[in-house]
């Protein structure tokens, strides 16, 4: 017994990990849904109850129909095209089992959150083969204000970054071995899932292009396999163009510009005037302050400054160049989104995970070194210990709305 637990012990303790986020997610959860980001919530329940009462098809091959509207141009039922409604397809099935049930809609929700903990372990050991980095990083997100916040709220933001976090586990795990090419099917899958629910979180897509191996997918051999993954691939431009052009001109008539696409052209998309604003960082400060706390950031930029300069002495192995893309995605993440950043602090959900691995990187360098330094066995596993606790303390912002 005493053996098994000592080689099971990652596992147990990632188990802790799932147990203690899953009771930080569970307040409210019977709680009517008041205040904004529960009129968001409003936006998917209604959508969800809809399917379940109408069925998915009604309106369209999954037209969502929601009972609030945000434009005057909309259709006065609510039926409207958005990106591809996930999260009201799976609560809508399961109201049709189980009945219309509020809880029942939060609880899907902190499944994802949880599940997105569980992946974000495995994708971690699988990028470093580092038990501690892994275990560090999976109970940073299992506490980070952002991801326990929204966790139930019914919104489109928790499978989003679920099917991410996946989609990078299962793509890295198929690039250790590149054998069993239906993993890499799998991931394709799971990012296209993540972007077409929510299309910020095409950040993703920049470290796999950054290290996908297209030599080996060049070879006559194995172009069958990357025909499918154009087919997996393409599920995202066909629901974007049936979404933006064929639901909203020809099923809802609502007036188009010239080119439906316009917003979407680069010149409108790198926009430097916002976040040379001073406005943006101002706001950007409360919302990295409530979603990372202050010494959280502190630690995560620390982290990034050592990551960059180790990368230089380990920048063959794949696990640094992956990452190294992901935090390079950030520039032009926060360029693209300036607008969006500025407006609601969740929409840092697709670069959470980067800036929670960074905390755990600064904590696993200096832990690991002062071990090394002080020649106290199993210092690195104090050190963490004392960082986390010490890590949450300071939201000064949580105080005061608690007041």
């Amino acid at each position: 017994m005493e053996k098994l637990i000592k080689n099971k012990a990652h596992l147990i303790a990632l188990a802790f990990i799932l147990l203690f986020g899953i009771y930080l997610r569970w307040y409210h959860v019977e709680y009517p849904v008041i205040g904004y980001h529960n009129w968001k919530a409003e936006h998917y329940l209604s959508e969800a109850k809809n399917f379940a009462r109408e069925g998915f098809f009604k309106y369209g091959f999954f037209v969502p129909m929601r009972d609030t509207t945000e434009s005057v141009d909309e259709e006065s039922g609510g039926a409207h095209n958005d990106t591809f409604p996930t999260i009201s397809i799976i609560v809508g099935f399961f109201f049709m089992l189980f009945g219309e049930n509020l809880a029942l809609a939060r609880v899907i929700n902190i499944l994802f959150s949880i599940g997105t903990v569980a992946a974000f372990y495995f994708l971690i050991k699988k990028l470093f083969e580092k038990e501690i980095l892994a275990l560090l990083s999976a109970l940073l997100m299992a506490i980070n204000p952002m991801y326990v916040f929204f966790s139930h709220n019914v919104d489109v933001i928790n499978p989003g970054v679920f099917f991410m976090v996946l989609g990078a586990y299962l793509y890295v795990s198929w690039h250790k071995r590149q054998t069993e090419i239906r993993t890499l099917y799998f991931a394709a899958f799971a990012v296209v899932m993540a972007i077409i629910t929510k299309y910020t979180f095409v950040v993703i897509v920049f470290p796999i292009l950054a290290t996908f191996p297209y030599k080996k997918f060049m070879k006559k051999e194995n172009f069958k396999q990357l025909a499918i993954l154009g087919g997996i691939a393409s599920i995202f431009p066909l629901w974007f163009t049936y979404s933006e052009l064929y639901v909203k001109k020809y099923i809802f008539g609502r007036a188009l510009s010239a080119n439906v696409l316009d917003s979407y052209e680069i010149t409108k998309l790198i926009d430097f005037s916002v976040i040379s604003d001073v406005g943006f960082w101002n706001t950007m400060n409360y919302y990295l302050r409530d979603n990372f706390t202050i010494i959280g950031i502190w630690f995560s930029i620390i982290g990034m400054v050592l990551f960059i300069y180790l990368f230089f002495q380990n920048n063959e192995k794949f696990g640094y160049r992956f990452t190294l893309a992901y935090l390079a995605s950030l520039i032009l993440f926060v360029i693209v989104m300036g607008f969006k950043l500025s407006g609601h602090s969740y929409h840092q959900f697709p670069v959470g995970p980067l800036i929670i691995f960074m905390m755990a990187y600064f904590i696993y360098v200096i832990g690991f070194n002062l071990e090394n330094l002080t020649k106290v066995k199993h210092f690195s596993y104090i050190f963490t210990i004392i960082m986390v606790f010490v890590a949450p303390l300071p939201s000064t912002s949580v105080y005061a709305r608690s007041i």
